[in-house]
């Protein structure tokens, strides 16, 4: 069994974040305008032959890129290959328990 430690399934709002500009110069992708279903990180999963992947959420300085709620939602939609990971502000420590608990 081969499981990705660390995955993400890029939300709409990730995809578009202009720090991701040289990799889509590098990758000649364009800004996406919709959001990427999670059966293609699936296929991606299957074309690496990986059978679990745990799928972060990513809290950046500026903003939420992949919130918890949204990790949840990735997991519910293929519960048997996706496993979730959460994350927080850790700059906002009553926030940030708030969100764990």
């Amino acid at each position: 069994m081969i499981i990705d430690a660390w995955a993400q399934h890029p939300t709409l709002r990730h995809s578009q974040e202009p720090i991701f500009e040289s990799l889509r110069r590098w990758t000649k992708r364009e800004i996406p305008t919709e959001a990427l279903p999670v059966a293609a990180t699936i296929a991606a999963m299957d074309a690496g032959r990986v059978d679990r992947s745990l799928i972060s959420a990513w809290v950046a300085p500026k903003n939420v890129m992949i919130s918890n709620d949204e990790v949840a939602s990735f997991v519910a939609e293929a519960p048997d290959r996706l496993i979730g990971v959460g994350s927080v502000d850790i700059s906002k420590p009553m926030e940030a328990v708030r969100e764990i608990r």
